[in-house]
């Protein structure tokens, strides 16, 4: 956003030795050298990591859905842009395989417990 822009062009005035890491920072937010896309596909597969170590607590809670195995994989698949991305994908996808509980929905369910708030004059929620 123009506002971000803004900002980066102000921290880096007043302090001209992060220009390297605002350049850097760029790259990756364009992704438009090897290394920047490979740093995006290790942020994608370590978030994916830390979700299965965490038992998918995360996961199932994610957008008011209990999302699935399949849908999780084809999600994050469909964002890596690098052949070693799509490697070390391979081998978390074998660690979700050999346990099968991190992600036990084959589907996404909308979650049966949703908070619901009558207001006056607005009838309740649904």
């Amino acid at each position: 956003s123009l506002r971000e822009r803004l900002a980066v062009r102000r921290i880096v005035a007043a302090h001209p030795n992060l220009r390297g890491v605002m350049e850097r920072w760029q790259s990756y937010e364009r992704k438009d050298t090897p290394e920047a896309q490979y740093i995006s596909d290790i942020d994608k597969i370590m978030a994916c990591r830390m979700i299965f170590l965490d038992g998918g607590k995360k996961w199932h809670e994610w957008n008011g859905y209990q999302t699935g195995r399949e849908d999780m994989v084809t999600r994050i698949r469909a964002k890596l842009l690098t052949d070693m991305g799509h490697k070390l994908f391979n081998e978390l996808e074998k660690d979700i395989d050999a346990n099968p509980q991190v992600f036990p929905y084959s589907e996404m369910r909308e979650r049966a417990h949703q908070l619901v708030i009558d207001m006056p004059g607005l009838g309740s929620g649904e």
